[in-house]
């Protein structure tokens, strides 16, 4: 944990991370008879980058009133007497957290879901259904068990196909289950289909590490190639 100061206001930052791979921090202002402490905006900014900030707006109300916080358009805070200050940056730290991360990962589900239809419709139409089975289970080196968007079973070999959103629980989860998967004795082809490379910045490295990756709207041709 690290501590600044600037004017007036001094700024925790705590070993928290936000989706994004920002670290949690708290600003701490004096206000009359105590403290503020606010998450200064931050998990307001976290989700409007991924262009879901109305969503704030419904999730902090209900996490605030659960940690007896309190909220504005774009923040999250707790006026306290000083003695309660490690309390409420602690609270504070967490419900900014835990917004975030609950906007997150609906935005990501709903992406996941949107590839998932498409590439189904997809895989039939290259591999044919009867060689394609949607959301399957698979066990991993690990024992467990991995929902994957599709399995194609082809001559000798499986492949598999996951949906991956562009936020990072999609890609850290399917990061995850590839290297599960990658480790059995006889480990299916692992293939993540994501709307844009580019856009995944850094973590279409991890992505890549993993397994092949392709967009879903590419030819038939490199859904062939990556299965393969």
């Amino acid at each position: 944990m690290t501590v600044r100061n600037w004017g007036a206001s001094n700024y925790v930052t705590l070993p928290l991370a936000y989706p994004s791979g920002t670290l949690v921090t708290v600003k701490i202002d004096p206000v009359p008879n105590g403290l503020r402490v606010s998450d200064n905006g931050v998990a307001y900014r976290e989700v409007e980058s991924i262009g879901a900030q109305r969503s704030f707006a419904r999730r902090a109300p209900i996490i605030a009133e659960e940690a007896s916080l309190e909220t504005n358009r774009r923040a999250i805070f707790a006026d306290i007497p000083p003695e309660q200050l490690t309390a409420a940056i602690i609270d504070v730290a967490a419900a900014s957290k835990l917004i975030a991360d609950q906007i997150y990962s609906r935005v990501s589900e709903s992406e996941e879901a949107e590839i998932s239809g498409h590439l189904h419709e997809r895989l039939i139409a290259i591999f044919g259904a009867s060689h394609f089975v949607a959301d399957a289970k698979l066990k991993g080196s690990s024992t467990n068990e991995w929902e994957m968007s599709a399995v194609v079973h082809l001559p000798n070999r499986e492949v598999v196909f996951q949906a991956v959103s562009g936020h990072a629980n999609s890609v850290f989860r399917t990061s995850t289950a590839f290297h599960d998967l990658g480790a059995l004795m006889k480990p299916p082809t692992l293939v993540a289909v994501v709307r844009n490379k580019q856009a995944l910045g850094p973590k279409y490295s991890m992505l890549a590490q993993a397994g092949r990756v392709i967009e879903d709207s590419q030819p038939d041709d490199v859904f062939l190639k990556a299965a393969a």
